[in-house]
């Protein structure tokens, strides 16, 4: 495998990286080859799974009087994405009453081994607030994003170099975002250029329960940040296949 990988970065005219970290190691594991031959197209969402939910018409801001509903969409693992401390601050936010069943729902959306995470929500006694949910279609799946008052990213250092896919489909949708991260990942960057600042150290079950107290203080007064149009349009797959053209012009011309 590093054979084929040495002869394809050697030979190929362009190399073209999903993240800013993957292109970096790259470079720095052939620094004989041409800098500028290394680009960076991230994914994107793609457009038409939102037209049919006139994403526009729908907002939940203004929560004050209504149960809040945050959503995890798709895999949770053991190790890199373990909401076992994220569970800790739930169970400390529920102890000091910040937060009850009346108040906040969150949903983790097909997380994949879901006997287990059951187990632990058990364990921390929130299961009148977590829930664990089976797998639902695509198009379902982002329609359960679009009617959210929150979602949230679990990118824990083991996938620094890596942006999951849903995050773009985060920004389409228009809503708050919640990472739960190591701050040096490319997720965290990511957020940040994005403007989000919602964050937490994914293993720090205090300073994620500080974090996601102001989030849901945010949400309720209405005062937290969503993507810009300017990042939506850039997140599109049709904005990332323009990218691409262009890397085809450099390489012919």
């Amino acid at each position: 495998f590093l054979w084929i990988e040495r002869k394809t970065i050697e030979r190929c005219d362009m190399a073209v990286f999903t993240t800013q970290s993957a292109r970096e190691i790259y470079r720095q594991r052939f620094p004989q080859v041409a800098q500028e031959k290394f680009e960076v197209i991230e994914n994107g969402y793609d457009e038409d799974g939102f037209e049919p939910q006139k994403i526009n018409s729908i907002q939940s801001l203004e929560v004050k009087n209504r149960k809040i509903t945050l959503l995890h969409s798709r895999g949770l693992y053991s190790d890199g994405r373990d909401p076992s401390a994220f569970f800790v601050a739930l169970a400390g936010l529920k102890l000091r009453k910040i937060i009850d069943a009346e108040s906040l729902r969150i949903v983790l959306r097909a997380p994949s081994n879901e006997r287990h995470f059951q187990t632990l929500v058990l364990k921390y006694g929130i299961e009148d607030i977590v829930f664990i949910e089976t797998h639902v279609s695509y198009q379902e799946a982002l329609s359960e994003m679009l009617a959210a008052d929150g979602l949230l990213v679990f990118q824990g250092a083991p996938f620094n170099s890596q942006i999951p896919a849903k995050i773009y489909e985060y920004f389409r949708a228009r809503k708050p975002i919640f990472g739960l991260l190591d701050i040096n990942g490319e997720t965290a960057r990511v957020l940040t250029s994005a403007g989000f600042d919602d964050m937490a150290n994914m293993i720090s079950s205090s300073h994620i329960e500080q974090a996601l107290e102001s989030f849901l203080s945010k949400i309720k007064t209405g005062k937290v940040y969503i993507a810009s149009d300017d990042l939506v349009l850039s997140s599109s797959r049709k904005y990332r296949a323009k990218q691409l053209a262009h890397i085809f012009n450099r390489v012919i011309y």
